[in-house]
């Protein structure tokens, strides 16, 4: 099990789950930290209307052809195959030097 929290509702669990097998499988060792926030951590979330927000940290900038690759991957999860809480699973991918506002640098947004 990747997830550090569980829900009350077992198909955001499955949902958050499968984003993350995903994402680390895609990412290895590149990924430092995801981080959920938003209505979910406050029990308010309205499956089909919110979002299930992330944010993703990963240890350095990524290639265009990276950044299009995790678009990729998201859009998959998009396609409803999956359930309506993978529908709504959005966030950034940020390197990490990233968020040291002085730095700049490349991020993905998983639509």
């Amino acid at each position: 099990m990747l997830l550090a929290h569980k829900f009350d509702d077992p198909q955001v669990n499955l949902s958050h789950e499968l984003f993350l097998r995903e994402i680390t499988g895609f990412l290895a060792d590149q990924l430092v930290s995801m981080v959920l926030y938003g209505s979910i951590l406050f029990d308010d979330l309205c499956p089909g209307y919110g979002d299930l927000d992330f944010l993703a940290v990963v240890k350095g900038d990524m290639s265009e052809d990276t950044l299009q690759e995790l678009i990729d991957l998201r859009r998959q999860l998009r396609s409803g195959e999956y359930g309506v809480y993978c529908r709504m699973i959005e966030g950034p991918f940020l390197s990490r030097r990233m968020l040291d506002p002085s730095n700049t640098g490349m991020a993905a947004r998983a639509r």
